[in-house]
């Protein structure tokens, strides 16, 4: 089985960022929603994304979902790490017990594409794509999803053991990021607002697969009777034209022209 969320019913400490660890109490399924969403009819939104979607390192009040559920019903099945096969996978497991008016599915620029080719090698993952009714039935099997990602964070309070004990632990120290001042860069890249994020070398087989998630993404939608709304979220502080990003960006928007799917693109916002 391959899990696509957490242990479900349970006090979740998700991340900190703002001096502060965000926390949530996870729903049925594992994810970042009330439990009560679940029962209701009518939901008019689904979020599907990555860690932005899931709400990290924000209470539920400041994600995505808890802004949208003021004004409508609104389900999140964002999680972090997520790329576009798993989240083509998500929405095939849980769509059709959800059964939303709109999907906003949210691409983040970042790591969205870099992540895809990492989930393509995996085999369960493969067989959303190769596999029309391919279904691992997770909705039915919540109870093995929460051991299997119980004694994958047992596996890593183990590791968090030792590196707590030792005086050096050389894995926490990135060469690549040492060399190319990643961290600096970051950090003037926000206090300047100055695009200094590496270029992206995209493949061209990432965005034919991509392509290909994404037209079976709008079907899977479309069969439940729903709209499909793609939104674009480019990396703080935006995206310079005439460098590699921008021309990835604008060959991410042409696919997503190209397959008629509606675009909401805070690049240009």
């Amino acid at each position: 089985l391959y899990p696509l969320s957490g242990v479900s019913n349970k006090l979740t400490l998700n991340c900190n960022e703002n001096g502060f660890f965000s926390s949530y109490v996870s729903d049925r399924h594992g994810f970042n929603n009330p439990n009560y969403l679940w029962d209701e009819k009518n939901i008019s939104l689904l979020l599907i994304g990555d860690s932005f979607t899931h709400g990290a390192c924000v209470n539920y009040e400041n994600t995505f979902a808890g802004n949208l559920n003021l004004k409508k019903k609104t389900i999140s099945l964002g999680y972090g790490g997520n790329g576009p096969l798993i989240e083509y996978a998500t929405l095939r497991e849980y769509i059709k017990i959800i059964k939303p008016k709109k999907v906003l599915w949210f691409f983040a620029e970042k790591n969205d594409l870099p992540d895809l080719s990492k989930e393509y090698s995996n085999y369960v993952l493969k067989k959303y794509l190769e596999q029309p009714d391919f279904s691992q039935l997770l909705v039915e099997k919540q109870k093995i999803v929460d051991e299997i990602q119980t004694t994958n964070i047992e596996k890593e309070f183990i590791k968090f053991q030792k590196k707590k004990d030792a005086i050096f632990y050389f894995a926490d120290y990135k060469i690549k990021d040492v060399f190319f001042l990643n961290h600096l860069r970051r950090f003037f890249s926000w206090r300047l607002q100055i695009d200094l994020t590496p270029e992206e070398i995209i493949k061209n087989e990432d965005y034919k697969l991509f392509k290909e998630i994404m037209l079976k993404s709008k079907k899977e939608v479309i069969k439940n009777n729903a709209e499909l709304i793609f939104v674009f979220m480019p990396f703080y502080p935006g995206i310079k034209k005439n460098t590699e990003r921008y021309e990835n960006y604008l060959k991410i928007l042409k696919i997503i022209d190209d397959l008629n799917i509606n675009t909401i693109d805070l690049q240009k916002l």
